[in-house]
């Protein structure tokens, strides 16, 4: 059987780290954030202005901006894009509503509506790039500030326990995190808007494929006093439908909506469920830890 070991000198494991960081920070610093500061900075200095026409709205979450799809026309020729939005304007922005569009003249595709989204959505990604970065650190540094050479007997070096201290902190921290600040709000919003949800018309924006082609959802708008407030939900009907359909929404909340309201509490009971088998899985994993280490203790 192979087996792989971490190196054990502090070199070896300062080489580790900093080979994650770099993954980290090229793969989510500067393709996630750095390419589209760069991608404002271009259309900003050499970009044309044109009008489009806004076809759907995603709204966003923790980790993602607001983004909006449109279209222009630009040589005779019709232009389908999108990019990331600033939070204020999703409220705003509505299906077929007309807006300034920025482009490159030499890439029409290359666009935006306004080039603030594409630098508001790259600080996010830096930020969650940078918590990446401070999560790889504290499993590392204590790896080299206690690193050496193993004994014979197969001694693990407190750095090893500190790290998987960190670890698995981590892991009961973001579980705890999901269950208590997602999962039971989700929950609790869920049997809300069955119990107090109102009905109103919305217009269907797009019909996609899930993920891995699993089945299909459809986005869609609508109208809560003067405001505009985009969802999206598990669809049947073809990729072409941009027909009107009834949603309900929770009056406190009206970003929040459902074309069928009562499997959203079955998608909540669901979400705690994996939450809590999580957390358990995480219990059972220190507790097995935690004998192995005693063990290896009586050993020495």
């Amino acid at each position: 059987m192979i087996r792989t070991q971490m190196p054990a000198s502090r070199g070896g494991r300062a080489f580790v780290w900093l080979m994650f960081a770099t993954l980290i920070a090229v793969g989510f610093g500067w393709f996630g954030g750095g390419t589209q500061v760069a991608d404002a900075s271009r259309l900003r200095a050499s970009g044309l202005q044109t009008k489009g026409v806004i076809t759907s709205v995603t709204a966003g979450d923790m980790l993602n901006n607001s983004s909006a799809h449109y279209k222009f026309d630009v040589g005779g020729k019709t232009v389908n894009a999108y990019s990331n939005v600033l939070a204020k304007d999703e409220h705003r922005l509505s299906p077929g509503l007309v807006v300034s569009v920025t482009y490159m003249p030499e890439n029409p595709r290359d666009s935006c509506l306004d080039p603030n989204g594409l630098v508001d959505s790259a600080r996010r990604t830096l930020l969650i790039a940078g918590l990446l970065e401070l999560v790889c650190a504290a499993i590392f540094i204590p790896l080299i500030i206690f690193s050496g050479t193993a004994s014979p007997q197969g001694v693990k070096f407190t750095g090893e326990n500190v790290a998987a201290v960190v670890v698995f902190s981590i892991m009961a921290l973001a579980g705890l995190g999901a269950l208590f600040f997602a999962a039971i709000p989700g929950l609790m919003r869920a049997e809300a808007l069955v119990s107090e949800g109102k009905s109103v018309q919305a217009t269907i924006t797009g019909v996609w494929d899930g993920e891995n082609r699993h089945g299909r959802y459809a986005t869609y708008s609508y109208k809560v006093g003067d405001e505009y407030y985009h969802g999206k939900a598990d669809y049947v009907g073809g990729y072409g439908d941009r027909g009107q359909i009834t949603v309900k929404y929770l009056p406190s909340d009206p970003s929040y909506s459902a074309i069928n309201p009562e499997a959203q509490i079955g998608g909540a009971r669901g979400a705690i469920a994996f939450m809590l088998v999580w957390l358990s899985i995480i219990v059972v994993f220190w507790l097995v830890f935690r004998y192995g280490a005693r063990r290896l203790r009586h050993k020495i």
